[in-house]
C-alpha cells in the first residue's frame, strides 16, 4: 500500500455519535501504522480532524481502499468499498426506506463483520445477489487502538455509557430503566453520556449522570479506567442478532473487569473472564440483583476480578484492537480484492469489445475526461469507434492520439452532427457553443456506428458518461453467468458539480429494471451504462433508429424485456456527469419517441395509459413526492421521540399486520 491512502466515508459532517468515535479510533491505529486515513462525505468532499469540510474533493486515485461505516453511504467512487456490518439487520431493514440502506450495501466490494451467527446469517441473505462478498477471515470491530490501561479496583463503580436513544420524549425512562434505577439506589454506577441530543435530554433525571466523554478515541478508556467495572448491556434488537457493542472492547482496554448480558459471541471469545447475567429478551426480571451480586463479588475478590481484567485485556490485545485489526485487514487486502474480482470480473480477456465513442458536443471541451473512462479499464482487450463533428474533427483525434495510454485499434468517424450556422468559432484551436443545434438524432449516430462494429459485444460512450474502471469487465462477467443475456447493464449515479451544494451525487437506478420502470420514461436509464450482444445489435432496425433521440436506449430494453435476454451487473460502476451534458435540441420530441415505441410494442406488453411523464435527470424526485417524504420523516421522528425506537418498531409490526 505504498503511498496509498485509506478513505473512510461518513454519511455525517461533524456530529458526535459512535461512529465518530470509531472514525477517531482508526485515525489513531493508522497512524501507528504508517498508513494515511482521509475522511470523506458520501459525496466526496474531503473532511478535517474535526469533521467539518475543507472545501477539497477526495481523489479517488489515492484511495487504496474504503470503509463504509454505515448503510446510509453509497459508493459514488470508483474505489474497492468495504461495508462495516455492525448495526443490527432490524436497523438496515426499518431505514431502508429512508435511506436505500439494502441498495447501498449490494452496492459495496466486500464486507467486514465479527463471527455472529445471527449477522452473518442476514447478510448472506441480503446479499443473495452478490455472493463471496463476506471476508470471515477478517474479524472487524468497533474496537479502541492499541491505547490502554493496567487494571485499578481500588475504588470501583460501575460504568455505564450510552446515548440513551430510544427514551421517549415525554415522560418515563429508556430500555434499561429499571436496571439504571435500582443501581442508583445501591450507588455503586455512574453514567455518561450526550446531555442534550436535538430536543431530547436522554439522562435528565439520573442522578448518578455524571457528564459527557469527548469523542476523541481515548477519553472514555479514561474513564472506565477511574471506575474499574463496566456493565455492558444491549438493545433487544442487538440481543437478537447476538450484535455486540464497542463497550466490551472498551471495557479491555480500560482494564476494567466486565459485567455482560449473555451474548454467544462474548462467552466465545472472552470465557470466564467476564461476569455473565441472564438477560432475556422483553425481561428486565432480577437482571438488577445478577449485577448487583457480580459488583458485590468483585469488592471482596479484589485479586480474583483483576484477574479477570487482566486476562480480557490480554484477549483484547491479540485479537481485537483496532491497530491489530486494521493491520491484518491492510496485509490481507489484497487477498480479498483478488477474491472479489475472481467473483465478479470477465474470466478472460480475449473477446475484443467495441467502444462505441459518440461526442454529441460541439467542443472538444472535456474530451480528455471521457478518454479517461477508457484508459481506466480493467478489461482491455478494447476497440474504439469514436465519431466527431466535422468542425472538431481534428481536434478531436490530436486529442485521442495524445491521451489513450494504450495503443488501441482505432476507427474515427467524421459526420456532420451539428448545425454550423449555430456554432461560432473563437479561434482554431477552440470551438465554443453559442446557441447550437444538432442534425443527427442519437439514434442515427449508433446506427451509424453500427456499420464499423466488428466485435460480439459493444458499449457506448457519450461526453456525459462516466466509467469506473470495472464497469466493461463486470459487464461481460454479467453475460458470461448468464448465457442467454444480450444486454448487461450496471447500477448508474448522478454527478452534478454545477450545484452549490456538496450533495452533488444521487443514485439514478441500482436495481432489475422491470418493464413497469420501463413505462416511467423518466430519463433515468442511459446507453453509458450497458453492454450489448450482436445478436441484440441485429435486432436494432436501423431504418427506425432516425427517430430516436434520447429514448433509443428504451428500444433496446423494451426489446430485451420481450425476449427475457437482460441482467444486472449488481454493481455501480456507471454515471452520469452534469457538467458535462451535452445540452441540445432534440430531432423528434420525446412525445413521439413515446407513441412509437407504444405502437412498436403494442403486442407485446399492455401499456399503462397515460404514461408517466419523463423527468429531467436533475429532478428526480417531483415536488409532491418530496413532500410526502418529508412528511413521513417528520412523522417518524415524532413518534420515535415520543415512543422510542423499539416501541415504534412494535406499533409498526402491529399495523402492518
Amino acid at each position: 500500500m505504498k503511498n496509498k491512502k485509506i478513505g473512510i466515508a461518513t454519511p455525517w459532517v461533524n456530529l458526535k455519535n459512535a461512529e465518530y468515535e470509531c472514525i477517531e479510533r482508526i485515525r489513531i491505529s493508522a497512524k501507528n501504522i504508517g498508513i494515511e486515513v482521509i475522511l470523506f462525505d458520501n459525496y466526496g468532499n474531503i473532511l478535517d480532524t474535526n469533521h467539518n469540510h475543507t472545501g477539497e474533493i477526495v481523489n479517488q486515485n489515492d484511495l487504496e481502499l474504503v470503509l463504509s461505516l454505515h448503510y446510509q453511504t453509497p459508493k459514488y467512487l470508483d474505489s474497492f468499498y468495504y461495508g462495516v456490518l455492525w448495526n443490527p439487520p432490524d436497523y438496515i431493514i426499518e431505514f431502508n426506506s429512508r435511506f436505500n440502506s439494502i441498495q447501498n450495501c449490494n452496492m459495496y466490494d466486500a464486507f467486514l463483520t465479527y463471527q455472529s451467527d445471527g449477522i452473518i446469517s442476514y447478510a448472506n441473505a441480503m446479499l443473495r445477489e452478490c455472493k463471496g462478498k463476506l471476508c470471515h477471515e477478517i474479524v472487524f470491530v468497533s474496537s479502541p487502538a492499541d491505547t490502554y490501561y493496567e487494571p485499578s479496583l481500588e475504588n470501583p463503580m460501575i460504568f455505564y455509557c450510552g446515548i440513551n436513544f430510544d427514551r421517549p420524549a415525554i415522560g418515563g425512562r429508556g430500555r434499561h430503566d429499571k436496571i439504571f434505577s435500582d443501581l442508583e439506589e445501591e450507588g455503586i454506577i455512574k453514567i455518561f453520556g450526550p446531555k442534550k441530543i436535538d430536543v431530547l435530554e436522554p439522562w435528565s433525571g439520573y442522578e448518578s449522570y455524571s457528564g459527557e466523554i469527548p469523542f476523541d478515541g481515548i477519553s472514555i478508556m479514561k474513564e472506565i479506567n477511574k471506575c474499574g467495572v463496566v456493565l455492558v448491556l444491549a438493545s433487544e434488537v442487538h440481543r437478537k442478532y447476538d450484535v455486540v457493542t464497542s463497550r466490551i472492547y472498551e471495557a479491555a482496554a480500560g482494564g476494567a473487569v466486565v459485567i455482560a448480558y449473555n451474548s454467544d459471541f462474548i462467552k466465545k471469545e472472552f470465557g470466564d473472564c467476564v461476569l455473565f447475567i441472564d438477560y432475556p429478551l422483553h425481561s428486565h426480571e432480577n437482571v438488577s440483583s445478577q449485577i448487583i451480586n457480580h459488583f458485590k463479588w468483585i469488592k471482596k475478590n479484589p485479586l480474583e476480578a483483576k484477574e479477570k481484567a487482566n486476562k480480557l485485556q490480554e484477549i483484547f490485545l491479540k485479537k481485537f484492537s483496532m491497530t491489530r485489526q486494521l493491520t491484518n485487514l491492510i496485509e490481507n487486502h489484497k487477498i480479498i480484492q483478488t477474491q472479489a474480482f475472481e467473483n465478479t470480473y470477465s474470466k478472460h480477456n480475449k473477446t475484443v469489445i467495441d467502444i462505441n465513442l459518440i461526442w454529441d458536443k460541439p467542443t472538444p471541451e472535456g474530451l480528455q475526461n471521457t478518454i479517461e473512462n477508457i484508459n481506466s479499464q480493467t478489461y482491455t482487450s478494447l476497440r474504439i469507434i469514436a465519431m466527431f463533428d466535422s468542425m472538431i474533427y481534428d481536434q478531436c483525434i490530436l486529442l485521442m492520439k495524445k491521451h489513450l495510454k494504450k495503443d488501441y485499434s482505432c476507427i474515427y468517424v467524421k459526420q456532420n452532427i451539428f448545425n454550423k450556422n449555430d456554432v461560432q468559432n473563437d479561434s482554431k484551436e477552440k470551438t465554443t457553443n453559442v446557441n447550437y443545434s444538432r442534425n443527427m438524432a442519437r439514434g442515427r449516430m449508433i446506427s451509424q456506428l453500427l456499420e464499423y462494429s466488428k466485435s460480439e459485444y459493444a458499449s457506448y460512450l457519450f461526453s456525459d458518461t462516466i466509467w469506473f474502471s470495472d464497469h466493461i469487465t463486470t459487464l461481460k462477467r454479467t453475460i458470461e453467468d448468464n448465457p442467454s443475456t444480450e444486454v448487461a447493464y450496471s447500477g448508474c449515479f448522478l454527478r452534478n458539480n454545477l450545484q452549490e451544494n456538496l450533495n452533488n451525487y444521487e443514485t439514478l437506478f441500482f436495481k432489475r429494471l422491470s418493464f413497469h420502470d420501463l413505462c416511467r420514461f423518466d430519463e433515468r436509464m442511459t446507453m453509458g451504462s450497458v453492454l450489448i450482444s450482436k445478436s441484440m445489435l441485429s435486432k436494432y432496425h436501423t431504418y427506425l433508429m432516425d427517430y430516436f433521440d434520447d429514448a433509443e436506449v428504451y428500444l433496446l430494453f423494451f426489446i430485451a424485456e420481450r425476449d427475457k435476454s437482460s441482467a444486472f451487473s449488481f454493481k455501480m460502476t456507471s454515471g452520469i456527469d452534469m457538467s458535462n451534458f451535452a445540452m441540445s435540441n432534440r430531432i423528434n420530441s420525446l412525445e413521439n419517441q413515446e407513441e412509437l415505441l407504444k405502437g412498436l410494442f403494442r403486442n407485446d406488453f399492455s401499456f399503462p395509459s397515460p404514461l408517466q411523464p419523463r423527468q429531467n435527470p436533475s429532478k428526480l424526485v417531483n415536488t409532491s413526492e418530496k413532500v410526502t417524504l418529508v412528511a413521513k420523516n417528520i412523522l417518524r421522528f415524532i413518534l420515535i421521540k415520543t415512543l422510542g425506537y423499539e416501541n415504534f418498531v412494535r406499533l409498526k409490526n402491529y399495523l402492518l399486520k
